[in-house]
């Protein structure tokens, strides 16, 4: 008898276990999350950050904004945002490039805010839709406008030693589109170390995909410009560091985006990295808007583990940054080219603004190789007239092959500097090939 209602018992404990709801991670703003507690991260982070917990080499501090950060876009994004002047004005056409609907339009460079406003998950293009989201904010003048960044990176090892530090620095130009088939024009080199000092590169950049890119490099040992296939592979690493051009947002083939094969796979909550609970305020300049990394929080930096005292986890770990539940879209790419190093790779990206928040990277064997974290930072000028998010102001993205990261800041390393809506403090004649090379030397 006993034993029958023992096994009664066990019988009825079983059934409530197979038809109980599944029970799934969350946690509550100001929680830490560990190696001790780490299973309630699962879900909320991807797979390679929930190893990194797990194995103690992460901790997630988590908590709330002290602002709305849907409203941390740029006014024409809010204009276009609140107006709902996208909203199915623009399709994909049969090689996924963009299409004004009505017009027929190829490629339309006159796109105020986010071309897909709204995404739906059962569109079998929804993956295409939410990468040119993330893209068009870092490509339209109607964002940003013209800008320079200064970006400071370092290879930390896991003994925590810096292998090289990079100075580099980016200038983006957006030219009168009846005069250029070019959408932008930006320059990109290095400033520190002494090896790779004065290199750099300039590129006319399309997002027509019928159209070639134009490109020069200048490198000092030469004091020559060389032009350079419009071709870019944005899987190689450059200057020795673990990032390619295509690591440096949650999409795939940057300028390119019709290259790869784009699927949504999910869209849920996750914890995202934000730098503060408050914004970052912006100094208003004579011709426009700047913030240095010297200047912001006092001097306060973002703090890696390999510089906080008493850290024992992973030394490119943040250590100082706030963990906040929000929507993300999780897409899956895989480029077509095969000389592209990367195998499918998957890039997680904010539901409201689109911001690059993860990536993992696999090999052509299908193994992980890379993973990328992108801290979130929200800025605003002093009468909140402006206002925008980043996803890409800095990142860490970890070589496991390598068991090397690279760590990449601009405002928020002291030598970091951006200078925002710059409206004539920029020579457009510098984006000539004649112009360049004088800018050059």
């Amino acid at each position: 008898m006993k034993q029958m209602k023992r096994t009664l018992f066990l019988t009825l404990t079983a059934l409530l276990v197979c038809f109980s709801p599944p029970v799934f991670a969350d946690v509550t703003p100001g929680e830490t999350i560990d190696k001790s507690n780490w299973q309630k991260a699962e879900g909320l982070v991807p797979p390679f950050l929930l190893d990194w917990v797990k194995n103690g080499e992460w901790v997630l501090n988590t908590g709330k904004l002290n602002f709305d950060s849907k409203e941390y876009q740029p006014p024409a994004f809010l204009k276009a945002r609140d107006e709902k002047l996208n909203k199915g004005k623009y399709g994909l056409g049969e090689n996924k490039g963009i299409i004004d609907i009505k017009s027929g339009e190829k490629y339309p460079r006159d796109i105020m805010g986010f071309p897909f406003p709204d995404i739906d998950e059962n569109d079998p293009d929804a993956g295409y839709k939410v990468a040119y989201n993330a893209y068009y904010f870092r490509s339209q003048r109607s964002a940003l406008g013209n800008y320079t960044v200064n970006i400071q990176q370092q290879n930390i090892n896991r003994k925590g030693k810096v292998e090289k530090e990079l100075t580099a620095f980016r200038i983006y130009y957006f030219p009168d589109l009846t005069k250029t088939k070019h959408d932008m024009f930006n320059i990109s080199g290095y400033s520190a170390p002494y090896n790779l000092a004065g290199s750099s590169a300039m590129t006319h950049v399309t997002t027509n995909p019928e159209l070639k890119m134009n490109r020069w490099t200048y490198i000092p040992s030469l004091r020559k410009v060389r032009r350079l296939s419009d071709v870019i592979r944005g899987s190689e690493a450059g200057g020795g560091t673990t990032v390619g051009i295509d690591d440096t947002w949650a999409g795939g083939p940057y300028y390119k985006i019709v290259d790869a094969e784009y699927k949504l796979i999910s869209k849920k909550e996750m914890l995202v990295p934000f730098y503060s609970a408050d914004p970052i305020k912006l100094t208003r300049e004579k011709d426009g808007y700047s913030v240095t990394g010297s200047g912001i929080g006092e001097g306060k930096r973002l703090a890696m583990g390999y510089e906080t005292e008493g850290w024992t986890g992973a030394p490119w770990a943040y250590t100082n940054v706030v963990w906040v539940k929000k929507e993300v879209f999780e897409i899956e790419y895989v480029a077509k080219d095969p000389k592209y190093r990367y195998g499918p790779c998957r890039g997680w990206f904010t539901a409201d603004q689109f911001n690059s928040v993860y990536r993992a990277n696999t090999d052509l064997k299908n193994n992980y190789w890379k993973g990328g974290v992108y801290c979130l930072s929200s800025f605003e000028n002093e009468d909140g007239s402006f206002r925008f998010t980043s996803g890409t102001i800095s990142r860490v993205v970890y070589d496991a092959k390598r068991d090397l990261a690279t760590m990449a800041w601009s405002v928020l390393h002291p030598k970091g500097r951006m200078e925002l809506l710059l409206e004539n403090s920029i020579d457009p004649g510098i984006f000539t090939q004649g112009g360049y090379m004088k800018f050059s030397k």
